[in-house]
């Protein structure tokens, strides 16, 4: 009888090309996990390009793609390559759809200030103070058309201390408000784009107090959703002194208007502020604790653990318990992402299926993108998947290695494995997170990490457990005693906040690594993940050069703001942002240090006289291999025209200057710019470069 190889053996005489394939048929039951990732590549083309394309230019694509595909469908090859073309097609194509559809009118960036004229949809209760958000707005009197708008809607903030509208009443209040601003510098922040698909049309403040207008109708779910949560808030207040009762509050309902600013900030500078977002962790830990009560339950008869579905009947009820708390804290996006996952995984659990699997992640990742394609390019979504997918493929690694240990041993294994799979789940999660914590807040956690590995346990097996006590107690009237016990654990848990701040701080500044650096170290997790055989070798080459790219991005020599009101140089030891101003634009002021990892910001008097010169007409700032004028005045432009190799102007410069300019119409235009200066010449960088002509730009 012939002997059959071992799966993955290899002879000495086989191709490379015969090694792959044999590979790859080893992990024919992984192709599909690349779907959701070739579709999400067709997503981020969308988001890249230029100009919007036309709507039916992605679904005619993708309809060639499939004739291509039916033509080619014995050819495996040419058959896996047409397919890959139809999911990038139907990428863009969703992009677009989901465009159209959403269609926010953005107001400009010019300040309004007026009447404004709402009815509330939202209200964030914020340790700063109540932000709300107001749809079908008319800014200014009635009557003005020309700043009536259908569709507006916009979010202000409050007076301190003000109490929050209820839902859905009509209110009026005198205020400023202004369309989303336009990135601070190239390849900063979009929060244009990121207001249109959150359907916001501009932000502003309040000036004077709140007139309600008209009284909320009757019902309705947010209204009563909105009562439950004040309900749930006093009887919290009722049981806990802050501290406790604002962080408990915040856990419970998603109302932070209890947290202290002085409690917020120690979570925050520790990396815990995390905790205070309702998300994954909290979804999960609300539907999974309801899940083994109500199957604990069910074992307590022998009846019924041996003649009726008790597992599945817990995970329904495990569903039902996460619509519930996902409605309560009143479901934004996170949130009902994170409903989204877990829904599926309780719903693998009917259906018998493997609950912990990448197929799993893969079908959530599928859900999400098509309904939401503008969500790959967040932060939220790239962290909470690049973590899932980290943590489940350390599982498939290390499930059955660890579980045949546990098995052969007592309690002190198990809880040593425990153990260790809480410190494996933090390093992982951290490791898969940390470049796109670097890409989008230049930020990775220092003694973060260890606070992490401190109070995630204690949130998920103390706190959270207690937490859904409270709410199991509470229709009777008996919460007090699992809040005391929530309060200690919060207790425990600001301690541990304070002692990793006394330690250093929860995070480090580190510059961001350019859009191709992080899309190598993507692909090579991806890669690394996905596949089981020595195919996912080579992803730790992408790995590696994603990690390592941050060295080839060099900071800009030279920032002008949006308005040409502020400029910006980086000193020689890059150490330093030397600003022209301490006074105004303190908002484009941190964005710019935070953009380039610094956390030291001077004034350009601060340069030594041969580096900068001073009068009261504007400065001159001599750099590497050029001389910059910074002009105030324009009286000053005729002298700083003649020895400058670059003029920024904050006023027009009307064909005056022979050298290269950058004045106050050029930044109207192209918004904020970056100069580099190189010994071949300036090269200068705007943010109409990288944003392009969409429906969310300022296109002018």
């Amino acid at each position: 009888m012939q002997r059959v190889p071992p799966r993955f053996t290899i002879g000495p005489r086989q191709t490379i090309g015969r090694r792959i394939q044999s590979w790859l048929a080893a992990d024919r039951d992984r192709w599909l996990l690349w779907v959701p990732a070739v579709f999400a590549t067709g997503i981020a083309l969308y988001f890249m390009l230029p100009r919007e394309p036309p709507v039916w230019a992605g679904p005619l694509a993708a309809g060639l793609g499939l004739i291509v595909c039916l033509r080619v469908r014995r050819r495996p090859a040419p058959l896996a390559l047409a397919l890959c073309a139809v999911l990038l097609c139907l990428g863009v194509a969703a992009g677009g759809a989901r465009t159209a559809w959403v269609g926010t009118p953005l107001l400009d960036d010019a300040d309004r200030r007026g009447p404004i004229d709402g009815l509330v949809h939202a209200v964030d209760a914020r340790p700063d103070g109540v932000r709300v958000t107001l749809r079908d707005v008319r800014l200014g009197r009635p009557g003005d058309e020309t700043i009536e708008q259908p569709g507006l809607r916009v979010r202000v903030r409050l007076l301190p201390g003000r109490p929050a509208p209820a839902i859905g009443s009509r209110i009026r209040v005198f205020g400023e408000v202004s369309g989303p601003r336009r990135p601070v510098a190239p390849d900063a922040f979009d929060f244009r784009r990121w207001s249109y698909f959150q359907g916001l049309s501009g932000t502003g403040f309040a000036l004077g107090e709140v007139e309600q207008v008209a009284p909320p109708a009757p019902g309705g779910l947010d209204r009563s959703a909105e009562r439950l949560r004040e309900t749930v808030v006093i009887r919290i207040a009722a049981a806990l002194e802050p501290p406790q009762a604002g962080l408990a509050a915040a856990l419970l309902t998603g109302e932070r208007g209890g947290v202290t600013e002085g409690t917020y900030r120690v979570l925050r500078d520790a990396g815990l502020a995390h905790l205070l977002a309702i998300s994954g962790l909290h979804v999960g830990l609300v539907a999974g604790g309801v899940f083994m009560a109500l199957r604990l339950l069910g074992s307590l008869s022998e009846t019924m653990a041996l003649r009726y579905p008790i597992k599945k009947w817990a995970a329904v009820g495990a569903i039902l318990a996460a619509l519930a708390y996902t409605l309560l804290v009143g479901a934004p996006v996170p949130t009902q992402r994170a409903f989204l996952m877990t829904g599926l995984v309780l719903l693998a659990v009917l259906l018998d299926r493997e609950a912990i699997s990448m197929r799993l992640v893969a079908w959530a990742a599928v859900i999400v993108l098509v309904l939401t394609p503008e969500s790959l390019v967040s932060a939220s979504f790239q962290m909470s998947f690049a973590a899932v997918i980290g943590l489940v493929a350390a599982y498939e690694w290390l499930a059955a290695p660890l579980g045949r240990w546990r098995r052969s041993g007592g309690p002190v294994r198990s809880a040593i494995v425990y153990l260790a799979s809480v410190l494996i789940s933090t390093a992982v999660a951290g490791l898969a997170t940390a470049p796109f914590s670097i890409f989008h807040f230049q930020a990775v956690a220092t003694a973060g990490t260890l606070a992490n590995l401190l109070a995630v346990p204690l949130t998920a097996l103390w706190i959270m457990p207690m937490g859904v006590a409270t709410y199991a107690m509470m229709p009777f009237g008996l919460e007090a005693g699992p809040l005391t016990l929530m309060g200690l654990g919060i207790q425990v848990l600001v301690w541990i906040a304070g002692q990793a701040v006394a330690l250093g701080g929860g995070s480090a500044l580190i510059p961001a690594p350019p859009a191709w650096g992080l899309t190598l170290f993507v692909l090579g997790g991806l890669w690394l993940c996905l596949w089981r055989t020595p195919l996912r070798l080579p992803g730790l080459i992408g790995l590696a050069v994603g990690l390592a790219s941050p060295a080839s991005v060099r900071p800009p020599d030279l920032l002008v703001n949006d308005t040409a009101r502020l400029f910006a140089v980086v000193d020689a030891e890059g150490d330093r942002l030397l600003v022209s101003s301490l006074r105004r634009e303190r908002f484009t002021r941190g964005a710019w240090a935070r953009l380039l990892a610094i956390d030291r910001v001077d004034r350009l008097d601060s340069l030594p006289a041969p580096v900068h010169r001073r009068d009261l007409l504007g400065r001159i700032v001599r750099l590497d291999h050029a001389v910059v004028a910074l002009v105030e005045d324009p009286r000053a432009l005729h002298d700083d025209c003649a020895v400058a190799d670059l003029v920024a102007a904050a006023m027009p410069v009307r064909g005056v200057c022979p050298t290269l300019v950058i004045d106050r119409f050029d930044v109207w235009r192209h918004g904020a710019h970056a100069v580099r200066i190189t010994s071949e010449g300036l090269r200068i960088d705007t943010v109409a470069d990288h944003v392009g002509d969409r429906p969310w730009t300022l296109a002018r």
